[in-house]
């Protein structure tokens, strides 16, 4: 994550209350994100999931979690739904198993049931099958 920053944590807290007071629509979900874990650590991003959940998003997403323990070690510290990012084709991400749709804390798929995470994004997954056809 060379040259990557992220804001503080204070100042998406705020970002999240107000999209939180903002809601209009009670299905309307609020995905709170950090990238975190790859300029300040793992347990950074779970402090900071953990504020952003206290500021009322419904969904947390973790990026730059770069082991299969990373992954367990926040889908096990935070409080509300998990989102990870299964890039594919790439030597930073664990090659994990899921089979989409992943929700509710019961993901279709061995290694991400197991450290309980909730959603997966893969999102140059649509543009490699489409290329291969």
């Amino acid at each position: 994550m060379a040259g990557k920053s992220v804001i503080p944590a204070n100042e998406m807290v705020q970002k999240v209350k107000a999209a939180v007071d903002a809601r209009l629509d009670p299905d309307f979900i609020i995905i709170a994100r950090t990238d975190s874990a790859g300029t300040h650590g793992v347990d950074e991003a779970i402090r900071r999931l953990n504020l952003y959940a206290e500021a009322g998003a419904d969904c947390m997403y973790a990026d730059a979690l770069l082991s299969r323990e990373d992954i367990a070690k926040v889908a096990k510290g935070v409080p509300k739904p998990l989102i990870v990012n299964m890039t594919d084709r790439t030597t930073h991400r664990p090659r994990l198993h899921a089979q989409p749709p992943c929700a509710g804390r019961h993901a279709r798929g061995p290694d991400l049931r197991r450290v309980w995470v909730d959603h997966v994004l893969v999102p140059r997954g649509a543009i490699l099958a489409q290329s291969a056809l």
